[in-house]
């Protein structure tokens, strides 16, 4: 399968990012406690391996900057749309990257950022979904395509938010059962 050509600015420091590996997390819109608290664990368990790759709503929503605050080395890389673009935050912990895209369905527009991460990352994290989360979705199917290995954070049968994470491990996402997974 060919690599999608996207257009994009990087701006951060370069040799934050070389020698790493890269892992995109995914997640939707409305998050338990037990997500964040599985991606702060997650960042502060790995900060010296992987640089982490994620959308810059992502990011707030996972409370990105207070668990960055605890980190002495992590390397976060967000993508951004030119909407976001003067609310960024300025850290030398976050590289960041504005994707230039001439869509202007909004909902496109999000899928493409999060293909974008597919492209660039060897794993892919996905703490939380709905069943109807479609990105989430395609997302799965695109990394499986490119050849990336998928985890998904399983979650109480009777919450909404883990819904959808369940139902890709029972598509045969491997489920995130142990931190150590992710080093393998």
């Amino acid at each position: 399968m060919q690599e999608l050509d996207f257009k994009y600015r990087f701006y951060g420091d370069k040799n934050k990012v070389i020698n790493k590996e890269y892992l995109g997390i995914f997640s939707s819109r409305n998050l338990t406690d037990y997500s964040i608290k599985v991606f702060e664990e997650i960042v502060l368990k790995f900060q010296n391996d992987f640089v982490f790759f994620l959308t810059f709503e992502a990011f707030k929503r996972l409370e990105g900057v207070r668990v960055m605050n605890k980190t002495q080395d992590v390397a976060f890389c967000l993508i951004y749309e030119k909407k976001y673009w003067d609310m960024r935050i300025k850290n030398p912990k976050i590289n960041e990257i504005l994707l230039d895209t001439d869509v202007e369905d909004s909902k496109l527009k999000y899928l493409l950022k999060d293909i974008f991460i597919v492209e660039k990352v060897s794993k892919i994290m996905i703490l939380e979904a709905t069943i109807f989360s479609k990105n989430l979705e395609i997302v799965t199917l695109y990394a499986d395509q490119k050849g990336k290995k998928v985890y998904s954070l399983p979650g109480r049968i009777d919450s909404s938010a883990s819904a959808g994470t369940n139902k890709l491990i029972y598509d045969g996402v491997v489920p995130l059962f142990s931190l150590d997974l992710l080093k393998m």
